[in-house]
């Protein structure tokens, strides 16, 4: 949001879509916010930015997104561009949770999308860990409506059962008849085709490591089917990592994957990270994959060719990978090396080494 406000002063309005969280309302979450060092400069170029943003409580995770009906009207009249990144990033989320996050949210906003009548570009924020990654759409591992229905229906508990396969009995009213074949769970969804059921029932998460990876491979799949008249982009970054230089160098505000493994090293924490050292670390700073978020957006609304419903072919809409690994390659080894320079550089800066304690 920084990013956006520096680079294109001339926004009107920015509406923010957010939820409460830890007891804090979505107002309180975003003064918090504002108040940090990532605002700094934005503060001295202008210095009332913050009248421009409208916070709207909403909540991805839930059908309809969570919004009452003034709220969907007004972006419905007056949104022009749609950043989605809102996601569960944590790798061992539930499987429901991350699909009614990550997959049905998707869908959420694109139906929302539909109905902006104004609307000039929709970036999706996806993510390159998956099993190919050409700049492409590829095949959802399962029916995504499909998927999305079963989570509906079932619950934490059973869901977590059915990924591992083990044996489970439930009835309810959505579905028909419940059993369980082969060690598999098998709920027969109501007009769905009991092959298609079987297929997903064996290969529910399949080759995919985690619930995160998954839910997002399904989310590019919601892109896919109902980007059709709409400005659609996708962008894939890998691993964000700190600011390389904008608005401040170094600055992020959690510590999961490699930062996590950064912080840990240097407090003495971990001692070993089980990898091949030789593999690529695809690591892309911050700063590096919101400019390519606002460049997409940009492009998009001033290319996309504005096809039709009668269009007799819709192109699929472009895909940009951000990425090191393919022009400025950096091996798990390397970034072991480069932080025990710094280590030692910053230990040497405050006086910490040869000091006797």
């Amino acid at each position: 949001m920084s990013s956006v406000d520096r680079s294109c002063p001339d926004i009107q309005k920015i509406l923010l879509l957010a939820r409460s969280k830890k007891d804090k309302d979505p107002s309180t979450r975003l003064q918090e916010q504002y108040d940090d060092t990532l605002y700094d400069k934005l503060r001295r170029m202008q210095p009332n930015f913050i009248q421009k943003i409208e916070i709207i409580e909403g909540d991805v995770g839930k059908k309809g997104l969570g919004l009452n009906d003034v709220d969907r009207n007004k972006i419905t009249e007056e949104v022009h561009v749609i950043f989605h990144g809102a996601a569960t990033v944590r790798l061992d989320e539930t499987l429901k949770l991350a699909i009614e996050t990550n997959t049905r949210g998707t869908k959420e906003m694109f139906l929302l999308a539909k109905s902006c009548t104004k609307l000039t570009a929709f970036v999706q924020i996806s993510t390159s860990y998956r099993s190919k990654i050409g700049e492409v759409f590829y095949d959802a591992p399962l029916p995504t409506d499909k998927v999305i229905d079963l989570v509906d229906i079932l619950d934490d508990e059973l869901l977590e059962k059915f990924k591992k396969r083990i044996p489970v009995c439930i009835t309810c009213e959505e579905s028909n008849v419940v059993a369980s074949v082969n060690g598999i769970l098998v709920v027969l969804l109501v007009g769905v085709d009991v092959e298609d059921q079987m297929y997903m029932y064996q290969n529910l998460v399949g080759e995919y490591p985690n619930t995160y990876t998954y839910s997002k491979a399904l989310a590019e799949d919601v892109v896919r089917q109902h980007s059709k008249i709409l400005p659609v982009a996708v962008v894939r970054p890998s691993m964000v990592i700190s600011t390389a230089s904008e608005p401040v160098a170094g600055w992020i505000d959690n510590v999961y994957g490699p930062t996590g493994v950064t912080v840990g090293a240097g407090l003495g924490l971990l001692h070993s990270l089980h990898c091949d050292p030789n593999k690529k670390a695809d690591l892309v700073p911050g700063d590096y994959v919101v400019n390519a978020i606002i460049a997409a957006a940009w492009r998009t609304a001033r290319e996309y060719s504005g096809n039709g419903e009668d269009a007799p072919s819709d192109p699929a809409p472009p895909i940009y990978n951000v990425v090191s690994s393919v022009d400025n390659p950096l091996t798990w080894r390397q970034v072991q090396r480069l932080g025990d320079m710094d280590v030692v550089k910053v230990m040497s800066e405050s006086g910490m080494v040869g000091r006797k304690t």
